[in-house]
């Protein structure tokens, strides 16, 4: 129950605060990498929620697992793509995403530390 009552209140504070600060932040010089480490937060925030349907859906059952908080979903998808255990849909959006950026899952993977 502590579990939820504490999603809860993290989701309310992120639609009051969420729009606050991104609309500060773009007012301000100097902005730099801010909206790609915004992204970046919200892909790994992505991997932690959807990461049980994601195991079940883009890999095989001996796959490198979603879910951890840290990772990000392209570099999950990368590990997998490199050890050759994504499912048919997992090939999908890995060839999707890499035809946006070339390699994308694989260099997300070793971006993170995740692959040498």
């Amino acid at each position: 129950m502590r579990g939820f009552l504490l999603f809860i209140i993290s989701l309310i504070m992120l639609y009051i605060l969420a729009p606050i600060g991104l609309f500060y932040a773009m007012l301000k010089p100097k902005r730099g990498k801010y909206l790609y480490r915004v992204a970046f937060s919200i892909d790994q925030t992505g991997n932690a929620i959807c990461g049980k349907c994601f195991n079940d859906i883009l890999i095989l059952k001996n796959g490198f697992s979603f879910g951890h908080p840290d990772h990000s979903i392209s570099s999950v998808l990368g590990v997998n793509q490199y050890n050759g255990t994504l499912s048919k849909f997992g090939n999908i959006i890995c060839t999707l995403l890499d035809r946006l950026d070339e390699n994308h899952c694989i260099k997300a993977a070793r971006t993170e530390g995740l692959l040498k």
